[in-house]
């Protein structure tokens, strides 16, 4: 019999440091994984490395953005997430690469942090009821500490499932060994401003942003062993408290300040630090050679930086649709990408707003966005005429309109329409999030709605094959090979927004349109072109 237990891990501030100090390794006992080996994520950056690590500790071998060949034992994270009024609620799926079948959904929301932390702990949460599944490695040292999260809307437990188990910590103990200062953060920002210009580069106050916890870099000359001194000055690390010495940093040698760190358990790890780009950046090396990075920005003094040139911006046009009347459009991912303005304009009606960027699934190439200043614009134009479709409803050969902005500003601000027909159910190599489409796509129709018939959204216009690649590679040009992201996953997105219903429920009042000429009449004032202007990618 499974038994489940619940261990969510986190490794706080310094601690991750001295345990690998310390050559400290997870048990090598493997978790009961079932039929499942592999898990796929698309979230980059902090949030996809965090999550990854999640997984990891579970024992599932993590995949990023690429297919192992072993489908059959594979599974592929879908995250969602809305962030509004200082709450962030997030939705996760689990559903199989080889066949799509979902086999885990699930909700939550987390209050009080910063994105991407917000967005982790409400995905944590939300996957609460999965991590139930498995045994996670049992802990062999002080440094693993159980997370709180909140707002979790996991299923009822297994029937032959434990209680869940937590593991306490032995961080609030004082760390044995650390040197200890008495130096408070008002004395010494009185000695960073005495220095005046005699402040070396390295000093000041340094803040990890990510781990939440600030460091105070000094002069302090120990024959053989120091140049500068780093001391823990605040922050949430329980392992080490205000004063402790953490760090001995020698003068600089070339373009680096060789360093040595020392943990709370007396272990050591040796580096050094480095300035890039105004970033005070520390490499160092465990036991077994594993390279370990943490990155600071200044606190304290501010440091009198280069103007930077402004960076060149691009811009992209597209296509999206109301969700709501409190102004939620949905759109592809791909249109707002590194974007830094956003407007929503409503072509028939003369209107243009700016918008803000609520929710993203970079996975399924979707995105949510809300208009900003609306709501008397949107309290006149009433309720929408149309509906999103149940995923069942969507039917092979079904005929199907889409209406957007294909080549933007080329063709100007009139609503284009294309008819076709659902010509498969699935996308390239039977991706299961697509479906493909016999309509005339062309670029701005990204984002757009595909309309049935009985005049539902089945499907969001998202691309078409890359005909230079199959030019180049395959040697011909594919013809009218476009493709939709499937309903049921706007709909995943739309169960997170506050007036969900709205989109979903066709009102009484509002009937089908009768023919294509009433849909485009009808319809068309709830499609909206969408320009962003972007940075360059990375």
């Amino acid at each position: 019999m499974r038994k489940s237990i619940l261990l969510i891990i986190v490794l706080t501030g310094l601690a991750v440091l001295a345990a690998c100090a310390a050559g400290m390794r997870q048990p090598e006992t493997q978790a009961d994984l079932g039929e499942y080996k592999y898990v796929i994520l698309h979230e980059a950056g902090d949030l996809g490395s965090e999550l990854g690590s999640t997984f990891s500790g579970l024992g599932f071998d993590v995949r990023q953005a690429s297919a192992p060949e072993d489908k059959a034992q594979t599974l592929v994270l879908s995250l969602q997430h809305l962030t509004a009024s200082g709450k962030t609620r997030a939705k996760v799926r689990l559903y199989e690469l080889a066949t799509g079948r979902e086999i885990y959904v699930g909700q939550a929301s987390s209050e009080g942090e910063a994105y991407p932390e917000s967005v982790l702990k409400a995905a944590r949460a939300a996957l609460l009821g999965f991590y139930e599944q498995y045994k996670a490695p049992s802990p062999d040292m002080g440094l693993l500490v159980a997370e709180k999260v909140v707002g979790s809307t996991k299923p009822a437990p297994l029937e032959d499932s434990a209680p869940a188990v937590t593991v306490s910590s032995d961080a609030d103990k004082d760390a044995p060994g650390l040197e200890r200062m008495t130096r408070n953060e008002q004395e010494l920002k009185k000695y960073y401003d005495d220095r005046g210009k005699d402040l070396a580069e390295v000093e000041g106050i340094w803040a990890n942003q990510k781990l939440g916890y600030s460091l105070a870099i000094f002069l302090d000359k120990q024959e053989g062993k120091r140049e500068f001194a780093g001391m823990y000055l605040k922050g949430g690390d329980k392992n080490f408290k205000p004063g402790d010495v953490v760090l001995d940093i020698a003068a600089k040698a070339g373009q680096a300040y060789p360093a040595l760190f020392r943990g709370p358990s007396g272990s050591e790890l040796k580096g050094s630090f480095s300035l890039k780009s105004g970033e005070l950046v520390g490499m160092f090396k465990d036991s077994q050679g594993k390279e370990l990075k943490m990155a600071f920005v200044r606190e304290y003094p501010a440091s009198a930086q280069a103007s930077k040139p402004k960076p060149v911006t691009g811009s992209t046009v597209g296509s999206g649709f109301l969700l709501s009347s409190m102004g939620y459009i949905a759109t592809n991912h791909h249109v707002i990408r590194n974007a830094i303005d956003v407007n929503v304009t409503f072509p028939g009606l003369g209107k243009r707003f700016a918008a803000d960027v609520v929710m993203k699934d970079e996975r399924n190439d979707l995105a949510v966005l809300k208009l900003r200043d609306a709501e008397e614009f949107l309290g006149k134009l009433g309720p929408l005429p149309y509906h999103l479709a149940r995923p069942n409803e969507v039917k092979l050969g079904q005929d199907i309109v889409t209406m957007g902005f294909p080549l933007g500003s080329e063709l100007g601000e009139s609503h284009k329409i294309t008819t076709g027909v659902v010509s498969s159910l699935n996308g390239v190599r039977g991706e299961p999030g697509r479906m493909q489409i016999s309509n005339s796509i062309q670029p701005g129709n990204s984002g757009g709605p595909v309309f049935n018939h009985k005049g539902q959204v089945v499907g969001v216009v998202v691309g078409a094959l890359d005909d230079e690649y199959y030019l180049q590679k395959k040697g011909f040009v594919p013809q009218n090979v476009n493709f939709a992201v499937k309903i049921g996953y706007l709909h995943s997105m739309v169960d997170l927004i506050p007036d969900a219903g709205q989109c979903k429920i066709r009102p009484s009042k509002v009937q089908a349109p009768a023919n294509l000429e009433l849909l485009v009449q009808d319809y068309s004032p709830y499609v909206v072109m969408i320009r962003s202007k972007t940075l360059p990618k990375g």
